[in-house]
């Protein structure tokens, strides 16, 4: 998000003009200088404390306030950690050094849960240098309403919410992936409706997909995900439904013990499909894996799996989630969606949105996904991406609330 932020305003200031095919920047009047302050080499590297990340840490701190006297920059940008020790630790070592030479303090919380991370569980040692060199920022940006929590519990002077935005991925939508969209749900009612009266159509669409795009982890969601794909399919079979699930697993693993835990259930006797689940055959058709695991996607592999897909299963219920970006892709492909009310998520819905379910529930989890089995194409996720989540409306908040900081 931050590198789309950038790429909207113009990139970093100091470097030559974007190249032919890079996006276009939105006009603005904001100009950027960058310092790319990566600590960690891979996603397992995330959090952890290794003492070779203290000195390029120093050294980004050096290059941003050089950046300040050479530019007159004088608006510090800053994303604060995920609720954990070390993270703090690190954003007093980068405030505390490079707070003093800045006028204003700007946070953009991508991550949920420090600032009532440091209230309810910092040592109160922890809390009496945190107020000292991260309270009272200028301006927090915050991803929803949840997300207000956190600029509060750091006494931010103005908390404003911007919800994340992206370039839309699909701007043939209605050309390339409504039709196919709407023709799967024709057929697969058809089909269903045709259980118990004889052969369906060989063309109709037997597996329901199910997609999964996220880190591999339990908090995730991902075992959530499994066992309730796991619930539908005992479910269909007990109705004598010819449709099955099928989930497909876009990522890669955080921890080596739940990678292993994961294959070892996959290698369970229901974590298999028939081909042919028509009850009318007496042969036996090949079975087919219930999980199809597919690791790390990007490029048009992503988009083909979205556009693919029939849903996407996103049951988080991760300490520091705020408000997944996947769950946009997902908007912006017209895919149902099946996620938690937890953090931010909530407001990307109306209200009475269907596919909100409770974190750590397997069996709603199903339900949800059954009901948009059942479900004729819905065009609230597209539609309600292009009017609240596209890069434009992003910038176009993201500036009203830069310019709610006094220059």
């Amino acid at each position: 998000m931050v590198e789309s932020m950038l790429a909207s305003l113009g990139g970093d200031a100091r470097q030559a003009p974007p190249s032919p095919g890079s996006p276009p920047a939105l006009a603005s009047g904001v100009q950027c200088y960058h310092v790319n302050c990566r600590l960690s080499q891979d996603v397992s590297d995330i959090g952890r404390a290794r003492k070779a990340k203290l000195f390029p840490l120093l050294k980004y701190c050096l290059q941003a306030i050089r950046i300040r006297f050479a530019h007159g920059a004088d608006h510090f940008y800053f994303v604060p950690a995920a609720p954990c020790r070390l993270g703090m630790w690190r954003d007093w070592i980068v405030l505390g050094l490079c707070r003093p030479f800045f006028r204003r303090i700007i946070y953009h919380w991508h991550a949920a849960g420090l600032g009532l991370w440091i209230q309810s569980q910092a040592r109160p040692w922890e809390r009496w240098i945190s107020r000292r060199l991260l309270f009272q920022p200028d301006l927090s940006l915050v991803l929803g309403s949840y997300g207000r929590q956190d600029g509060e519990a750091v006494l931010s002077r103005r908390v404003v919410v911007v919800p994340n935005g992206l370039p839309d991925p699909i701007p043939a939508f209605d050309r390339e992936v409504l039709p196919r969209r709407a023709a799967r749900w024709v057929e697969r009612a058809r089909l269903m409706a045709s259980s118990g009266q004889g052969t369906p159509p060989p063309s109709a669409p037997r597996i329901f997909s199910v997609l999964y795009m996220s880190h591999c982890c339990r908090e995730k969601g991902l075992f959530d995900a499994l066992e309730a794909v796991v619930l539908c399919n005992q479910r269909l079979a007990q109705r004598g439904s010819p449709v099955q699930m099928q989930l497909s697993v876009a990522g890669t693993f955080l921890f080596k013990e739940e990678e292993e835990e994961f294959q070892q259930r996959l290698r369970q006797p229901d974590m298999t499909l028939e081909s042919s689940a028509d009850p009318s055959t007496t042969s036996r058709s090949p079975r087919v894996p219930t999980v199809l695991c597919l690791g790390f996607v990007s490029g048009e592999a992503k988009h083909r799996l979205l556009r693919e897909s029939d849903c996407l299963c996103a049951p988080t219920w991760y300490a520091a989630e705020s408000l997944p970006t996947v769950l946009l892709d997902a908007m912006a492909f017209g895919l149902p969606i099946v996620t938690t009310r937890w953090r931010n998520i909530p407001d990307l819905f109306p209200s009475d949105y269907a596919g909100l379910v409770d974190p750590h529930s397997p069996s709603q989890v199903a339900e949800a996904l059954l009901a948009h089995l059942q479900t004729p194409y819905d065009p609230m996720p597209r539609a309600r991406f292009l009017a609240c989540y596209t890069r434009e409306r992003f910038i176009e908040n993201l500036l009203a609330a830069f310019r709610t900081v006094k220059p």
